[in-house]
């Protein structure tokens, strides 16, 4: 019997002193989808620049990256430490534009929720090593997001975890009923074919 599973992106966005996790994310969205997304026939796909963009010579790799990979996502993911990052010609860092530009994006099947930042709280290091300036800029960039986005904290790694299975338990809900939406309206064939009926999602693929 063929079954059609919906795939649902999730582009994974951190500066590069919280990079490492990135595979700690990975895990969680396969773990995820092993126990419970495969039996709901939704799955996660996680996308990073590291192991999604394809090699290109540019004067504005962020400008690549956002055109091939983040604005073809479903969702996104943040983590920030005590560093934002380094400035783009148009954002405070890669980190802060991947962000700003992804929560513009109007997304009728998750109603506004389809971004989740986290900022971690420890620091790593001692006094010595702390940038003043760029604590300051993470401050001023959780700010100007948190009416914009979903946003918490955490400290332990375990916090974490637990932070991420919620938001895909929630998008997995938020796909579950538009597309029982989509199944009531398809019931009724004059609305069906009314404009704008369909949920669509990165990568619908048979199994």
């Amino acid at each position: 019997m063929v079954s059609n599973i919906r795939c649902v992106t999730i582009f994974i966005s951190t500066p590069t002193n919280m990079s490492r996790y990135v595979e700690r994310i990975c895990t969680l969205i396969d773990d995820f989808n092993e126990i419970r997304g495969y039996r709901r026939r939704i799955i996660f796909r996680p996308i990073h620049w590291k192991k999604d963009a394809a090699g290109q010579v540019t004067e504005d790799a962020q400008n690549v990256i956002n055109s091939d990979l983040l604005d073809e996502c479903d969702l996104l993911i943040g983590v920030i430490g005590d560093r934002l990052g380094t400035a783009t010609a148009r954002a405070p860092s890669g980190t802060a534009e991947e962000i700003l530009r992804f929560i513009e994006k109007k997304s009728d099947t998750f109603s506004g929720k389809h971004a989740q930042i986290i900022f971690r709280l420890k620091i790593d290091g001692d006094i010595y090593s702390i940038d003043h300036l760029q604590i300051e800029a993470v401050k001023n960039f959780k700010k100007d997001i948190q009416k914009r986005a979903l946003t918490v904290d955490f400290s332990e790694d375990h916090e974490l975890d637990g932070i991420v299975e919620r938001f895909l338990e929630s998008a997995c809900s938020l796909v579950e009923a538009a597309h029982q939406a989509d199944t009531r309206v398809a019931d009724f064939p004059e609305s069906s074919q009314q404009k704008g009926n369909s949920v669509v999602l990165h990568g619908s693929a048979p199994v």
